[in-house]
C-alpha cells in the first residue's frame, strides 16, 4: 500500500515548456481538424453536412459580428427609450393648461372678452365663370 507523502511527480525536463498529456491534447486536436478538413475537401459527404473550417471559422465571426452589433443595438434602444421618456416628460410638463395660463399672464394676456371675439361670416362660393372663347386668327 502507499503511503501519503510518499508518492512524488518526476521533474520535467527544462527543454520542454509544456507537459506530455498537454502535447496529446494539441495533437488529438490537431487531428481531427485534419481530419475533418480532408473529410470536407474529400466530397464524400455533402459540403453541407461537413463544411470546410474556412466556412465555418467564417460562420462564428459573422455570428459574433452580429451578436455584438445587436448588443451595441440593444443598449442605443435603451438609451433612446430613456431619452424619449424624458421628451415626453417635458411636453406633458410644458403642455399643462395650468402652465399655459401662468406663462399667459405673465406675458401680459387675459381671458377674451365679448369684445375681443371677431365673427368671420361664411362666405358662399360663386357660380362658375362661363367658359372663356379664345379667338383665333
Amino acid at each position: 500500500m502507499a503511503e501519503t507523502g510518499r508518492l512524488t511527480r518526476k521533474a520535467q525536463p527544462a527543454n520542454w515548456p509544456i507537459g506530455a498529456v498537454t502535447m496529446l491534447r494539441i495533437a488529438l486536436i490537431l487531428a481531427a481538424l485534419v481530419i475533418w478538413e480532408v473529410l470536407a475537401r474529400s466530397g464524400w459527404l455533402y459540403r453541407d453536412v461537413v463544411p470546410s473550417l474556412l466556412a465555418i471559422g467564417k460562420a462564428v465571426f459573422e455570428l459574433l459580428r452580429h451578436g455584438y452589433r445587436f448588443e451595441q443595438m440593444q443598449q442605443e434602444l435603451v438609451a433612446e427609450q430613456e431619452t424619449n421618456r424624458h421628451l415626453r416628460l417635458e411636453t406633458e410638463t410644458l403642455a399643462s393648461p395650468a402652465r399655459i395660463e401662468r406663462e399667459a399672464r405673465r406675458i401680459g394676456l387675459g381671458p377674451a372678452t365679448p369684445a375681443d371675439t371677431v365673427v368671420v361670416e361664411r362666405v358662399l362660393q360663386s357660380a362658375p365663370l362661363p367658359k372663356s372663347v379664345v379667338a383665333s386668327r
